[in-house]
């Protein structure tokens, strides 16, 4: 599936991203974010990535890079910058506004989780009959 597909059935559902732990897509209600501080400054960007159908090129320059272009510090400064406001996030939902800010895209919106479980069986069923 590519990027423009996931983002595509993403906003189908609604209130939900896409993040990959351990080599593993997880569907998160955007929600559930609200309460956790599980994933890291990789995934939720990537999360964000995925659900406007982009690629890191697209976002150029406001993607953040781990090193300097220059290789003399271990860590650049944009990076140090996101990891700061990393730390001082106290879920992933609000580092998901962080990304999204740093990304200029919007802020997708928090769903009730019963209302994502129904658009997720309501997505499935109209898959099942396209079959």
């Amino acid at each position: 599936m590519n990027e423009t597909q996931e983002s595509a059935f993403l906003k189908t559902i609604q209130g939900a991203v896409l993040i990959t732990h351990n080599n593993e897509d997880l569907l998160c209600c955007i929600e559930d974010l609200q309460s956790t501080k599980y994933f890291s400054i990789g995934q939720i960007f990537h999360a964000v990535r995925v659900l406007n159908g982009k690629t890191v090129e697209d976002y150029g320059n406001l993607w953040p890079k781990y090193r300097p272009a220059n290789g003399t510090n271990p860590q650049s400064n944009d990076w140090q910058h996101i990891a700061a406001a990393y730390e001082n996030c106290e879920s992933d939902y609000d580092f998901l506004v962080e990304a999204c800010n740093q990304l200029k895209e919007e802020v997708p919106a928090i769903v009730a989780r019963k209302t994502v479980e129904q658009n997720i069986s309501a997505f499935k069923a109209s898959l099942s009959e396209n079959i």
